[in-house]
């Protein structure tokens, strides 16, 4: 859709069904031909790999990534994304601060004696 100048943003069920030898949602099985080429940079990157422990990640809308190590980050970073999908920041604002809470007057207090 990009290549052909169609995609603006948001896709549709009418969007996929075009008439492309490469349409995978009309014809099962691969295309005939290559699907993407990365550029050399990616190639670069891939043969020493970075050391981390993340297994998920998520658009982040800006041209990159959250990436999380557990499900528990996903699902914070899915929540992320659909905040800035939503307008919002990526992160909730802080709550405001408790207001202080009025300290106790403590009178004097008489042990033993009858009232």
């Amino acid at each position: 859709m990009e290549r052909l100048g169609k995609y603006h943003g948001t896709l549709t069920g009418k969007d996929l069904s075009f008439d492309s030898s490469y349409n995978t949602y009309e014809h099962g099985g691969l295309p005939p031909g290559p699907i993407g080429n990365p550029g050399e940079t990616s190639l670069r990157a891939a043969l020493p790999p970075a050391r981390t422990d993340y297994l998920y990640f998520v658009a982040n809308t800006q041209g990159g990534h959250f990436f999380g190590a557990s499900l528990v980050e996903h699902n914070k970073n899915v929540v992320k994304y659909r905040r800035l999908l939503a307008g919002l920041p990526a992160d909730p604002p802080p709550p405001p601060p408790r207001p202080p809470t009025p300290k106790k007057k403590h009178g004097k207090q008489r042990r033993g004696t009858a009232r």
